[in-house]
């Protein structure tokens, strides 16, 4: 491989280009065209905030509503301080807005060659540890129209060795010594069936023009050119996502261990793999619990060649990926503690930027009647939030990563607390591992919820009775 010698010049063009013709604003909304297509916006008044403006596209054009970025700073730099502020300011300006809106869909996308799953299939060391026919619910489903959920095929679970891959960090994007994009690397096909590239490909681009340079990064995925890694490496997997929350990390980085292991049974060997460099204390406690018996490399997100990369299904995932999962966390824990607590729990947000609630006082009455104990999850360790969940019965909680921890549970009813963003994960993720779900709907104050306690007092009637 040799150093790219992209011209400075014509990509300082493009960055400027890209800028002046697709970004407006009105408002405080920025408005991100895509590909040639003009704007073509709704907009309306919240009633329970009348000043602040939603507004609904009749194209595909991305919007990002920046009317809560500053109370939103404000909280996160009370909460976390100097460095985790800036650390997300970056995120979302120069990742999200910049790299991801502009640099990327209205330059590399139209650019650039993307091998999907289907593709995979005709690699020349392909191993099928398991044939599933069936079907699960796509990520975009809404919890508040269960009625319209609509169901994907993700097909086999697989193993797959790639030869002189090029990683870029720190998400792990693959690409081939073709220049094409290896989509499994960061996203199953069922995360977006609406676009011919997977949404994560847009943001592990970003990520890595972040970190190793827009240059680098562009030579690295347009074709007839090449960027040097800092380092190659012999064989290797990643285990990595685009946002190193829990949600991502457990139910997209940890199940990936398993096709690994099988990897390693039908081989003989565990391959190394790849992780951040920078992994909080309880995703080391996690991986720990996992016992993986190849070796760990903590990757410093630059970007790297593999010889062989070994490349497992990325996770939908499917029944049997969350089923193993439960199994295999709960048989390394032991018997915390934690374990002997109600099995009744209420998952609180105090401890987060965003869906904290509002009226506490009057939701822990209602809890309090049906014997709820109250977790700050972040107070917990990995070991003790498992042995929590084991034993629980009902899971009350804001919509947040803490819900996922649901899949530890079994024979659990699950109570989702959601504003006017119905986010689906964990009602997709009750469905795949069949727990009972029900969703509350609750007034929206800015940046938290307002709980209706007689909505909530209603459920949890039928629930607990």
């Amino acid at each position: 491989m040799t150093q790219s010698t992209v011209p400075a010049r014509p990509l300082a063009t493009v960055l400027c280009c890209c800028l002046l013709e697709s970004v407006q604003t009105r408002n405080g909304m920025v408005f991100v065209r895509n590909e040639a297509t003009p704007i073509s916006v709704l907009s309306w008044k919240s009633q329970s905030n009348p000043r602040k403006q939603y507004a609904v596209t009749q194209t595909d054009s991305r919007i990002m509503d920046y009317t809560n970025v500053p109370r939103r700073a404000v909280r996160k730099y009370q909460k976390d301080g100097t460095r985790a502020l800036l650390s997300e300011g970056t995120a979302l300006f120069l990742e999200d807005l910049l790299f991801n809106q502009i640099v990327y869909k209205r330059y590399l996308r139209p650019r650039t060659r993307v091998i999907g799953r289907e593709a995979l299939f005709d690699c020349d060391q392909l191993y099928t540890f398991e044939t599933f026919d069936g079907k699960i619910p796509i990520k975009e489903v809404s919890p508040a129209a269960p009625n319209s959920m609509k169901m994907v095929a993700p097909g086999d679970r697989f193993v797959c060795e790639v030869p002189d891959v090029t990683l870029l960090g720190p998400v792990g994007l693959g690409v081939t010594n073709e220049n094409k994009i290896l989509a499994e690397t960061v996203a199953s096909p069922a995360f977006d069936t609406r676009q011919s590239q997977p949404r994560r490909v847009g943001d592990a681009l970003a990520k890595s023009m972040a970190t190793n340079g827009v240059r680098s990064t562009i030579a690295a995925v347009r074709p007839k050119n090449n960027v040097t890694p800092q380092k190659i490496i012999e064989r290797g997997a990643v285990i990595a996502s685009p946002w190193n929350n829990y949600y991502h990390w457990t139910v997209e980085c940890l199940i990936r261990i398993r096709l690994l292991e099988r990897y390693a049974a039908a081989t003989g060997e565990a391959p190394p793999i790849l992780v951040p460099e920078t992994m909080t204390p309880w995703m080391v406690e996690s991986l720990e619990l996992m016992d993986y018996a190849g070796p760990v490399i903590k990757w410093d997100g630059s970007i790297i060649g593999v010889e062989t990369l070994i490349m497992p299904t990325y996770p939908d995932p499917i029944p049997s990926e969350c089923f193993w999962l439960r199994d295999r966390m709960r048989s390394n824990i032991g018997s915390p503690d934690i374990a002997n607590g109600s099995d009744r729990i209420y998952i609180s947000r105090e401890d987060a930027t965003v869906r904290d609630v509002r009226n506490k006082d009057r939701l822990q009455m209602t809890l309090d009647r049906y014997g709820f104990d109250t977790y700050i999850l972040s107070e917990l360790s990995v070991e003790e939030q498992v042995g929590l969940f084991a034993t629980a019965d009902v899971i009350v909680g804001p919509h947040g990563a803490g819900l996922t921890n649901c899949i530890y549970a079994e024979d659990v009813t699950i109570v989702e607390l959601l504003g006017e963003q119905k986010r689906g994960a964990f009602f997709r993720l009750s469905q795949i591992l069949e727990h009972e779900y029900i969703s509350v709907n609750c007034d929206q104050v800015g940046l938290d919820l307002r709980v209706n306690c007689k909505q909530l007092n209603e459920v949890l009637d039928q629930v607990v009775s």
